[in-house]
């Protein structure tokens, strides 16, 4: 503020006018957005602008919010405004004192109403695999820009088509794998998958029982005669132990070639399992213990070419030995005739 020296003398009338020319003093504290590529985000329609004034001159004369009124307490002051749905919305906000002196922020919010879409592509739902680790795929998007993409709490890059992978190690049996995509607006979307990882079992040689009358390597079973008018039954199986039980989730069957003219070409077969069978008293047909039922249908086989049989298997229970049973034929035929299972593998965790 300037002053002057003045000399009056006696009788004489002084006037004086006192000018403000100093703007007003003036804090916007929310929104902090400072410009429309980087908005405050929020996720309500309703927006409190807010913050402080002062004039140590004239004195404050009002506050406005993109032409309306503040409500002033003090040296605060506040405005609720309405906002566009995805949106940047432009505050405006401007201090007058008394003099006319006006003082002029800008501030910038947007409105996110959705959270991200999030798709999950690979594994596209629950899935079973043999492998040690698996890629997780995927494609995100959001009208406020996508802040992070998480996989089981790590970050993943995306790229700017909206697309993201990333390679997951696997434990044996289950694993959760969680997707979350975060806007800017703090708004979450998650999308949860279960990879069931199978470690590959296959029979071991000195752990295999066949139970038959008439056993022959890998063969199920298989029955003899001398004459065409003899009947003869055809049934057996095979016992596979492991050291630890396994949760079985499918077995391939790889169905030999049938020997001779009269063998048929498939055969029922029936697959079960159990935890306290005791291969030291079992002999000849005598199977103890006690056996879940898995599976039952045909298995097939030819007289040129080996056929593979793929049995799935939806149980969540684990044994200790698996037990693949055919079913019983008659044949009417001469000669040597039986049905050979050739090559098992489990698959299971």
């Amino acid at each position: 503020t300037a002053s002057t020296k003045v000399s009056i003398t006696a009788n004489q009338t002084l006037y004086a006018r006192w000018t403000d020319a100093t703007n007003p003093t003036l804090t916007v504290k929310t929104p902090s957005g400072t410009s429309s590529s980087s908005p405050t985000y929020t996720t309500s329609s309703s927006y409190t602008v807010s913050g402080t004034a002062s004039d140590g001159q004239s004195g404050l004369k009002s506050v406005t919010v993109n032409g309306s009124s503040a409500s002033i307490s003090g040296s605060s002051w506040s405005r609720a405004v309405s906002l566009g749905a995805n949106a940047t919305t432009t505050i405006t906000v401007i201090a007058t004192d008394n003099t006319g002196n006006k003082t002029t922020v800008t501030r910038y919010v947007r409105y996110d109403s959705a959270a991200p879409t999030l798709t999950v592509s690979a594994p596209s739902g629950n899935i079973n695999t043999t492998a040690s680790s698996y890629t997780v795929s995927g494609t995100v998007s959001d009208a406020s820009g996508i802040a992070s993409v998480t996989i089981n709490g790590s970050s993943v890059s995306v790229a700017s088509n909206g697309t993201f992978s990333k390679a997951v190690s696997l434990a044996s049996g289950s694993n959760t794998i969680t997707v979350i995509a975060k806007d800017k607006a703090g708004r979450t979307s998650t999308v949860t998958r279960t990879i069931t990882r199978n470690v590959i079992v296959t029979k071991p040689s000195n752990k295999q029982y066949t139970y038959s009358n008439y056993a022959n390597g890998f063969g199920v079973s298989f029955g003899e005669g001398s004459s065409a008018s003899s009947n003869y039954a055809i049934h057996g199986g095979t016992i596979y132990s492991y050291t630890k039980a396994i949760v079985p989730t499918s077995i391939i069957v790889y169905g030999n070639t049938a020997q001779n003219d009269g063998v048929p070409s498939s055969y029922t077969a029936t697959v079960y399992g159990s935890n306290n069978f005791n291969p030291s008293t079992a002999k000849g047909n005598s199977i103890n213990g006690t056996w879940t039922q898995l599976w039952s249908g045909t298995i097939k086989q030819n007289n040129s070419s080996s056929i593979t049989n793929t049995i799935n298997l939806s149980t969540t229970t684990a044994f200790s030995y698996i037990r693949i049973h055919c079913a019983s034929y008659n044949f009417r035929a001469n000669g040597y005739y039986f049905i050979s299972f050739g090559n098992v593998t489990i698959n299971g965790y």
